[in-house]
């Protein structure tokens, strides 16, 4: 499975039902790529935001996972990494 079809098939798994997916928003590179059509660039992750607080992130993120692990046993893969990182927002200088 190539690169685009693992971004892709997560894409997938995470807005194949409404919750928690609601709460994201899919931003970066992939984004990019997927909705403006950009291939010059190779991207290996995907990035998302939160419109809003999560109350237990530890459930959010290993409901994410849980999506994710079940749609890739269905293609017959495994997911061997998912890692979520908390990134504050950077003040604007001026």
């Amino acid at each position: 499975m190539k690169i685009d079809e693992v971004i892709k098939e997560t894409i997938i798994a995470i807005y194949r039902d409404p919750e928690p997916s609601v709460k994201l928003f899919l931003k970066g590179g992939s984004a990019m790529r997927l909705f403006d059509n950009l291939t010059s660039r190779l991207f290996i992750d995907i990035d998302f935001s939160i419109d809003a607080a999560v109350d237990d992130e530890n459930n959010f993120f290993n409901t994410m996972k849980s999506k994710i692990g079940r749609r890739f046993r269905e293609l017959k893969f495994d997911t061997i990494d998912f890692k979520w990182i908390k990134k504050t927002k950077e003040k604007e200088h001026g």
